[in-house]
């Protein structure tokens, strides 16, 4: 996942935004070295792209068209990616087209440790982070993601806080 995060960083820094990453779009060579496929939607242009991609992957700002699209649109899916890896399910999901979408846009997604016991807590960290709903509150670029992979798989602490974690804390507080 390090490396994928790597990959993208490069492709946004070349000016190029995938805007459809998603686990069938990387694939892995005869090394295990993932490759990055299915350029079709890519762009740079901030105003370009809006609904269109695959839902269960695309951010909140994807889905309105007067919020602009930038480089944290895909580590927005870089994180589902990851949480899918984390989770064996994508984190958003619905009955429905219009159910994914509107869960989206709500933010519906579960603490990977609620579907995953073993999940670690710093990669479902570096998950939420990754999936946080307003883009300002994310990564701010695919290599600071990549980075708090290599804090994690170097044993060092990660960096992301979540917003998730205070609000779930706050709905289980509540009620005592």
């Amino acid at each position: 996942m390090k490396e994928v995060c790597e990959a993208v960083h490069h492709a946004h820094e070349l000016g190029v935004q995938h805007r459809d990453l998603k686990p069938s779009n990387i694939m892995l060579d005869a090394e295990l070295r993932p490759k990055i496929l299915d350029f079709g939607l890519s762009s740079n242009d901030p105003a370009r792209g809006h609904f269109r991609g695959t839902p269960h992957y695309m951010a909140p700002e994807q889905l309105d068209a007067s919020l602009p699209i930038d480089a944290r649109t895909d580590v927005y899916a870089l994180g589902a990616v990851l949480y899918e890896l984390l989770t064996g399910v994508a984190p958003v999901d619905g009955a429905s087209v219009d159910a994914i979408v509107a869960n989206v846009r709500a933010g519906a997604i579960r603490l990977p440790v609620e579907i995953a016991l073993r999940t670690p807590e710093p990669l479902q960290a570096i998950a939420l982070k990754a999936l946080e709903t307003n883009a300002a509150d994310r990564y701010p670029s695919a290599q600071d993601m990549a980075l708090d992979l290599g804090r994690y798989l170097g044993g060092r602490p990660v960096s992301a806080r979540p917003s998730r974690y205070a609000t779930v804390l706050t709905t289980r507080i509540k009620p005592h």
